[in-house]
Order: C-alpha cells, then sequence, then structure tokens
C-alpha cells in the first residue's frame, strides 16, 4: 500500500480524499515508526499552505496531520 502515496499525494489539489486515504494508511501503523514521513509531511504542508487562508478544504486537510503524530495514543516526539 505504501508504494502509492505517491499517486494519492498528487491528487491532493483536487479534494480531501486523498490524504484521507493517506492517514488511513498510516493511523496506528507501524509504518510510523519506520515509513521517511519528512518528504511526505513537507509535500503535505506545502499543499496545505498554498491554499487560501479561510477554506473548508484548509481546516479539513489541516485536521488529518495529527494522525502522523500518534502511534497508539503515544506521541511520536520526533515526528
Amino acid at each position: 500500500m505504501l508504494e502509492y502515496i505517491e499517486f494519492f499525494l498528487d491528487d491532493i489539489e483536487l479534494g480531501v480524499h486523498a490524504l484521507e486515504l493517506i492517514t488511513e494508511i498510516f493511523r496506528d501503523s507501524e509504518n510510523l515508526l519506520t515509513y521517511p514521513l519528512v518528504p511526505l509531511i513537507k509535500k503535505i504542508a506545502s499543499d496545505i499552505d498554498l491554499l487560501d487562508i479561510e477554506t473548508t478544504k484548509k481546516a479539513t486537510l489541516l485536521s488529518f496531520l495529527p494522525v502522523f503524530m500518534f502511534y497508539k495514543d503515544q506521541c511520536l516526539k520526533d515526528n
């Protein structure tokens, strides 16, 4: 499944569902501990930053980011 993340990232401009799929892949997954998340999060943050300040899409995309920071209710400080 991880090999498809790049395809999902390409679709972030089209809506929120691509990031929703990506976060479901990582939700409480051991992949959070091994996958190189920095480039992924930088890409997501860059795409979010390009949106207008007060849009529902921006708020929704931002709401998915905490998934990358927690593994089984434990905060991943490096993330």
